[in-house]
C-alpha cells in the first residue's frame, strides 16, 4: 500500500510539473514577442505573441501586442519580398510572399485585420516572372553548351511553376549531353551521375538506362583491358541494373571472371583461378569450358600430404610414436579438407613396401623428398615425441576430526543430544605426465620446412581415500565413498596414451589450418 502512495504521489507532482510549465510557456512566447520589438524584428515579434495565443486563446496582452505591431510587421516581410523580387531573387522573393500569405492568414484567426496588397496575386505574379526569368537565362546558357548552369536554372523554373513549357524535356537532354561529353573524356563517375539524373526526366525510359548501361560497360571495358578484373566485374554487375538484354550482360562478366582466372592460373594461383572459373560458370552456365577449367584448376590447387611416423626419442615405448602418428593422420583425414588429401594408413604403407622402408620407424627426410617427387606428394608432414616425463608424488595424509551428533534417552526417557569426535585420515597422491614434440611441414619440391613448431602438454590425475577404523557412517557423507577408493593416481601408461591423444589433437589444429 505505502508503495502505491509513493508512486501516485510521484505521478501526481510530475503532472504538476507538466501543467506549470504549459502555463508558463505563454507567458515566455508574450515576452520574448516584446523583446523582438525592441530590436526592430516585427515578424519574429508577431510570430512569438501568435504562438503566446496558441498556447492560451484569449490572452489579453499578446493580443493586444499582436494588434500594435501587425502592420509593422506586414511591412517587413513585404518589403524584403519585394527588394528579393527588384533583385531578380525570384525564389527567395516567392518564400518571402508565402510566408506573409501565411502570416495574414495567421492574424485574421485571431481577428487582426490589416490593409494589404493582394498578396496572392502578387505570389503568382512573382512565381510567373520568376518562371520567366530562369527559363530565358536557362536557354542561353542551353543554347551556349552550358549545361551544368543551365540545370540549374531549368530547376529554378520547376521549383516556381513545375514543369514550365518544355523544362522537363531540356533538363533530360542538359543531362545527358553532359553525360555524353564526360564520357568521351572517360570520367565515368560523373557521367553515369549525369545518366542516372536523366532518368528522373526521360520520356523513354527504357533508353534512358541503356545510357546508364552503356556508361558502366565502356568503364568496364577500360579496366579489363587494364586487367583491373574485380573493378571491371564491379561496373558489369552495376550495369546489370540498367541492362535490356541480361544474358549479354552476364556474358560480359563471365568473361572478365574467365580473364582474370586466366592470369591467376598462369601464376599458380590455382585456388583463386578455380574460384573464378566457378564464377564464369555461375553467370553463364556454358560459358566456353569454365566448368572443365575450375576442375582442372582445383586438381592442381589440391594438395597430396603424407604423414609420417613420428620419431620417438625418448625411453618409452615405441608405441607412443605410433599412437601420435595414427591419432594426427585420423583427425586430418575426417577434417575433409577441400584443397589437401591426406595418404590413408593403407596408401603408406603400400609406398613402404615398395621402397623398403620401415613402416614403424623413422624415415630419412631427405629419402621422403625423393619417394615423394617420385609418388606425386606435394609435402608431408613429420615429427618427434622428444620427451615423456612421469613424477608420481608420495602420498600425504592429514588428520580430520569430524562431530558425530547423535541422540541417547536420559533415565527419564527423554531424548538427549550426544557429540563424539570421530578422528580418521585423508589420504592425497598425485600423479604428473608431461610430453613434448615437435612437428615440420615439409615441401617436396624444394625440400624446405614450410612450417613447425614445439608443443608441450602435461597432464594430471589425484587420487583421494580415507582411512578409518570404525563403521562408515560414522564419517561425513561425502567422505563415506572415498573409504572404499582406490589409493592410486590413474596408471601412467593410461595417462600418457591420453596426453599423446591431446597432443596430436593440439597439431592436427596447426596442420589443418595449414593446409586450409
Amino acid at each position: 500500500m505505502r508503495r502505491q502512495n509513493t508512486a501516485s504521489s510521484a505521478l501526481m507532482w510530475l503532472l504538476c510539473g507538466i501543467v506549470l510549465l504549459s502555463g508558463c510557456a505563454h507567458k515566455k512566447a508574450y515576452k520574448q514577442a516584446l523583446a523582438y520589438e525592441k530590436s526592430g524584428r516585427y515578424v519574429e515579434a508577431a510570430r512569438k505573441d501568435l504562438e503566446a495565443l496558441d498556447k492560451k486563446p484569449g490572452f489579453d496582452e499578446p493580443l493586444a501586442h499582436l494588434r500594435k505591431i501587425a502592420p509593422s510587421a506586414y511591412q517587413e516581410l513585404l518589403g524584403q519580398a519585394e527588394t528579393l523580387e527588384g533583385n531578380a531573387q525570384w525564389i527567395e522573393a516567392v518564400q518571402r510572399y508565402g510566408e506573409l500569405q501565411a502570416l495574414l492568414q495567421r492574424f485574421l484567426r485571431h481577428n487582426v485585420v490589416l490593409q494589404t496588397i493582394d498578396v496572392p496575386g502578387r505570389l503568382a505574379q512573382a512565381r510567373e516572372k520568376g518562371a520567366a526569368y530562369h527559363y530565358e537565362n536557362a536557354e542561353r546558357l542551353f543554347a551556349g553548351g552550358e549545361y551544368e548552369p543551365a540545370i540549374a536554372q531549368y530547376k529554378n523554373v520547376a521549383t516556381l511553376v513545375g514543369y514550365h513549357r518544355d523544362t522537363k524535356e531540356k533538363l533530360w537532354q542538359a543531362h545527358t549531353r553532359l553525360g555524353d561529353r564526360e564520357l568521351q573524356a572517360q570520367q565515368f563517375q560523373p557521367a553515369i551521375g549525369n545518366y542516372e539524373q536523366a532518368l528522373n526526366y526521360a520520356a523513354d525510359l527504357a533508353a534512358a538506362k541503356q545510357l546508364v548501361a552503356t556508361a558502366y560497360y565502356r568503364w568496364a571495358d577500360r579496366d579489363l583491358q587494364a586487367q583491373q578484373f574485380q573493378s571491371a566485374i564491379g561496373s558489369y554487375e552495376r550495369a546489370l541494373n540498367y541492362a535490356a538484354d541480361v544474358p549479354a550482360a552476364r556474358r560480359l562478366i563471365a568473361e572478365a571472371y574467365y580473364r582474370w582466372a586466366e592470369q591467376l592460373e598462369a601464376n599458380k594461383d590455382f585456388r583463386e583461378a578455380m574460384a573464378k572459373f566457378e564464377q564464369a560458370h555461375a553467370n553463364v552456365p556454358d560459358y566456353k569450358n569454365a566448368a572443365k577449367r575450375a576442375q582442372a584448376a582445383y586438381e592442381k590447387a589440391v594438395r597430396r600430404v603424407a604423414i609420417l611416423p613420428f620419431r620417438n626419442r625418448t625411453s618409452y615405448n615405441n608405441q607412443y610414436g605410433y599412437l601420435l602418428t595414427e591419432e594426427l593422420l585420423g583427425e586430418c583425414i575426417n577434417a575433409n579438407l577441400k584443397f589437401a588429401v591426406f595418404i590413408n594408413r593403407e596408401n603408406l604403407d603400400q609406398i613402404f613396401a615398395e621402397y623398403k622402408l620401415s613402416q614403424s620407424g623413422a624415415v630419412d627426410e631427405r629419402k621422403a623428398v625423393e619417394i615423394g617427387k617420385l609418388e606425386g606428394i606435394h609435402s608431408f608432414v613429420t615429427g618427434t615425441i622428444t620427451q615423456i616425463s612421469v613424477a608420481t608424488a608420495s602420498p600425504r595424509f592429514d588428520e580430520k576430526v569430524h562431530e558425530k551428533v547423535y541422540s541417547v534417552k536420559d533415565s527419564t526417557g527423554k531424548p538427549v543430544e550426544k557429540r563424539e569426535p570421530i578422528y580418521y585420515r585423508e589420504y592425497t597422491a598425485k600423479r604428473t605426465v608431461q610430453i613434448s614434440a615437435s612437428y615440420q611441414i615439409v615441401d617436396v619440391e624444394t625440400g624446405r620446412y614450410l612450417s613447425g613448431e614445439n608443443l608441450s602438454e602435461n597432464s594430471v590425475d589425484e587420487a583421494k581415500w580415507v582411512r578409518y577404523q570404525g563403521s562408515i557412517y560414522n564419517l561425513p557423507k561425502d567422505k563415506q565413498k572415498l573409504l572404499d577408493a582406490s589409493g592410486e593416481p590413474k596408471a601412467a601408461d593410461l595417462m600418457i596414451n591420453d596426453l599423446v591423444r591431446v597432443v596430436a589433437g593440439k597439431i592436427s589444429e596447426k596442420v589443418l589450418r595449414f593446409y586450409q
